[in-house]
């Protein structure tokens, strides 16, 4: 009876496709809790890119300074080197002024390498201000992918719930066999 009901427990496993998971748990069900718990992160940092990008979006609006928001942007080693560039030059500029005048020649280049230089940080900061956005489509697209395989499991764990009541059952029958053979043999030993 032990070895039938034993085998029993296992044909059902096959025939219905419920695989033996860690512990007690179907192979499904340890699949749904992974994807729960991988769906759960993916939510909470797509909220977050979310609020970066939102963020982004009203200082754009309001017209305010981007760069000094977000760690990107103020951690970027090429935002800090023309930020450092800006300095200098505008400290050039200061020192030209006092010491030639507004109309000087070397004042007029000064002011055209500052032109310059605030064009290629508004570049850099339309590029990382760009990275924001994209990472936040992607974290979006991959929740969105996460919550399609949820629901692909759920279904099939929906389906197999039956499938899995029938499994305990032989489960169990199996258990008690195995039980009271072992009591079986510990009292045929006295």
């Amino acid at each position: 009876q032990v070895a039938a009901s034993e085998v029993a427990v296992q044909q059902f496993r096959e025939e219905n496709g419920l695989l033996q998971g860690t512990t007690s748990i179907t192979l499904s069900q340890q699949q749904l809790g992974d994807l729960y718990a991988r769906l759960l992160a993916a939510r909470a940092d797509t909220a977050e890119k979310k609020a970066r990008v939102d963020l982004l979006k009203s200082v754009d609006e309001r017209g305010g300074d981007v760069q000094q928001l977000l760690p990107d942007m103020v951690n970027s080693p090429m935002v800090a080197t023309l930020r450092g560039q800006m300095a200098a030059i505008n400290q050039r500029e200061s020192d030209l002024i006092a010491r030639y005048g507004n109309g000087h020649p070397l004042v007029v280049n000064v002011r055209a390498e500052k032109r310059d230089v605030e064009r290629t940080l508004g570049n850099e900061i339309q590029k990382l201000s760009a990275n924001v956005r994209n990472e936040y489509e992607i974290s979006k697209a991959r929740a969105d992918s996460l919550e399609n395989s949820l629901r692909e499991v759920t279904g099939q764990v929906g389906n197999s719930n039956s499938a899995v009541v029938t499994l305990r059952e032989l489960e169990r029958t199996a258990e008690v066999n195995r039980t009271l053979f072992e009591e079986f043999l510990k009292k045929a030993k006295i």
